[in-house]
């Protein structure tokens, strides 16, 4: 599963993890928490555009000052520590859409996903490998009545792409009997989370628009019940 909590996307490793974290957080939540080693959503969510509320979010606005200079990011960079992560899923093709309807009903987002095969070794990080994910069109447009478009977008201008993934962790990272040495070599073992002990290393994800080359950062906590 992958959670984001206090600033950070928690990525459990195994289903004990998982069903700790579900105990902890109450009841209602399992919806939101999935095993590392299952491909379906949730995904971690980047959305591009223009997060400023000088320019309507519209489509005519996104195709002026996005897609007609030729500064839309339809394909990401996804930079991921190799000793961590085996590979990464991103989203698939058809099907996949981000879109509401101008009443702000029938929302869409992209849930396919896939494994992204083959990768390049990060030139400017150490253990680092590059996955290549497609982005999807923003079709999330200012809605005229009924629920905003906030609800729906963190983008306040008009939006260009949103690309989604998730990250594989090591299979030998992902044991409920045996903590690797990798917890105690990068990370932490035997700490006090959650009302549980963990093992958990902490990393970056960095992702880039190949288009624009604009780069964020994400801290991911890979985590493991003892």
């Amino acid at each position: 599963m992958q959670q984001i909590y206090s600033g950070i996307y928690y990525v459990a490793t195994n289903a004990d993890t998982v069903s700790a974290l579900n105990t902890f957080h109450g009841v209602g939540v399992a919806d939101q928490f999935q095993d590392n080693t299952t491909k379906n959503v949730p995904a971690i969510y980047v959305e591009g555009g223009i997060n400023s509320s000088d320019l309507s979010k519209t489509q005519s606005n996104q195709a002026a000052y996005i897609k007609n200079l030729r500064l839309s990011n339809r394909m990401y960079s996804i930079s991921v520590d190799n000793r961590i992560f085996k590979g990464v899923m991103g989203l698939a093709g058809a099907g996949n859409v981000f879109k509401v309807n101008t009443d702000g009903s029938n929302f869409q987002l992209p849930i396919t996903l896939t494994d992204i095969n083959g990768s390049s070794a990060d030139s400017g990080m150490e253990n680092y490998s590059a996955y290549r994910i497609r982005g999807v069109n923003n079709g999330v447009y200012q809605t005229q009545y009924g629920t905003a478009v906030t609800a729906f977008s963190t983008i306040l201008g008009p939006g260009d792409t949103i690309t989604g993934f998730k990250t594989m962790v090591h299979d030998a990272l992902c044991s409920s009997t045996t903590s690797d040495n990798l917890y105690s070599k990068i990370g932490s073992t035997s700490a006090t989370l959650f009302g549980s002990t963990y093992d958990y290393i902490d990393t970056f994800v960095y992702i880039t628009g190949l288009k624009t080359g604009a780069t964020i950062a994400l801290p991911i906590r890979v985590l493991r019940k003892v």
